[in-house]
């Protein structure tokens, strides 16, 4: 009887070590994507900004206008 609350015991002990980790995982796991998207993000209108200032002087201002919405 002794033998089956040690291994029950073991058991809970292991699920919760378990869980815990997983935790830790999943909180790891989501920064990184956060932290993948920022950086496609902030390359992305990087790009965008490089393309803006290649284009005719004349278009800017009115390109300008469209994207702020002034």
């Amino acid at each position: 009887m002794k033998t089956v609350a040690h291994a029950e015991e073991f058991l809970r002990l292991s699920q919760r070590e378990l869980h815990s980790a997983l935790n830790t995982l999943k909180s790891e796991y989501v920064a990184a994507i956060r932290k993948l998207a920022e950086t496609a993000k902030d390359k992305r209108f990087k790009a965008l900004r490089d393309a803006i200032k290649f284009l005719h002087p004349k278009l800017q201002p009115k390109l300008r206008e469209e994207i702020v919405g002034t």
